[in-house]
């Protein structure tokens, strides 16, 4: 929680938080890790692969005037001493959250005798500040190769911790991440490399304005999210208009955009199978309940991010979606593979390895040659 600083959970789990979590908020770690700057692990002359500390695709904490090393947490106060982070938020915005969740992963382990009994135990853990980092700072910061570098060091910390408490040979571990970026657009540009920011305000006042012009003045368009276009269901059925009309209306007019590579609607994702991508990456993620109307697919490196600085995700194409998986420990064999593998994969993968059902809702397939 980022305004205590404390490690918190809901009472769907439990009335209370175990006493050995209580014990472990009173050691304040998050306000003595702030008590210090955030300088780099190693000196700075050897981040080779970054580009200078200071650059105009870089965001800046606020109270600072140039993103740069040292990052002094203490001084970013406005003028009456405020500080412009509430709580202990600059936590997650650097590589202190990470170290703060090593901790209490390993504490967690100790105190729930995690792997000391006879029946299988699942640690979850998600070290998320690289995501903070590289939002603010970009890919090719000194910020953020600094953060991979102390999470290397950190992930290294939890091995030699299992190897000591458990040993190797009784631990499955596997490591991959949820995404990945593109560069910032700017410095996309500066390069002479095809990338930039698409205007989703202006694209919806349009879209609403095009509407307006054509089926008169309503409320067409209930939500504009996520790349998706939700239309008012509830107005159309009123003028009795099909939603498949409509869809391919927008659906069309938004490929006037140069920056549109592609648009589908609902009825295109929920009737076809596509294998292309990103198409079929669109279609894995698209929900007959719950999803758009009408999907847009923005170009290669082009961001639904109004922002020069720094950089964001979410994109079906390979610099975010073609993401690292390791694995290691029991039964694991020495090897590696190019076969693509998808993340619903390693559900089905790890039932396989204990010899359990598969998840109620799987849908992923067994990786082959592991063990």
């Amino acid at each position: 929680d980022g305004l205590s600083g404390n490690w918190v959970t809901s009472t769907y789990y439990m009335k209370q938080l175990p006493e050995w979590v209580r014990k472990f908020n009173e050691r304040k770690l998050p306000a003595e890790y702030l008590s210090k700057p955030w300088e780099t692990l190693l000196p700075i002359e050897r981040y080779t692969e970054s580009t200078e500390d200071n650059t105009i695709y870089e965001e800046a904490f606020r109270g600072e005037k140039a993103p740069v090393f040292p990052h002094d947490f203490s001084k970013m106060k406005d003028s009456l001493g405020r500080s412009f982070y509430p709580g202990y938020e600059l936590v997650r915005r650097s590589p202190l959250g990470n170290k703060l969740t090593l901790e209490f992963t390993k504490e967690l382990i100790l105190k729930e005798r995690i792997g000391r009994t006879d029946v299988t135990d699942f640690v979850s853990i998600s070290f998320s500040c690289t995501d903070y980092v590289g939002h603010q700072f970009g890919t090719y910061a000194i910020e953020t190769e600094d953060t991979y570098l102390r999470l290397d060091k950190d992930i290294g910390n939890l091995f030699d911790f299992l190897d000591a408490y458990i040993g190797s040979s009784n631990t499955l571990v596997f490591l991959t991440g949820d995404h990945g970026a593109s560069q910032n657009t700017v410095f996309l540009n500066d390069h002479k490399l095809p990338g930039g920011i698409f205007p989703f305000t202006m694209v919806k006042d349009s879209l609403k304005n095009f509407l307006n012009l054509k089926y008169g003045n309503e409320n067409w368009v209930e939500c504009f999210d996520n790349n998706q276009v939700f239309l008012n269901h509830d107005l159309l059925e009123k003028k009795n208009m099909t939603l498949s009309e409509v869809s391919n209306v927008v659906a069309s007019f938004l490929l006037r955009f140069k920056d549109v590579d592609a648009t589908l609607t609902s009825a295109q994702l929920n009737q076809n199978q596509f294998a292309d991508i990103p198409r079929a990456l669109v279609q894995k993620g698209f929900n007959m309940k719950r999803s758009g109307d009408v999907a847009v697919i923005l170009s290669p490196n082009v961001l639904d991010w109004e922002r020069a600085k720094g950089t964001t995700h979410a994109a079906p194409w390979s610099y975010d979606t073609h993401v690292p998986l390791l694995w290691m420990g029991w039964k694991i064999k020495k090897g590696e593979s190019v076969e693509p593998i998808y993340i619903n994969d390693i559900a089905a993968t790890l039932a396989i390895f204990l010899k359990t059902a598969f998840p109620s809702g799987n849908t992923g397939k067994p990786i082959d040659g592991l063990k």
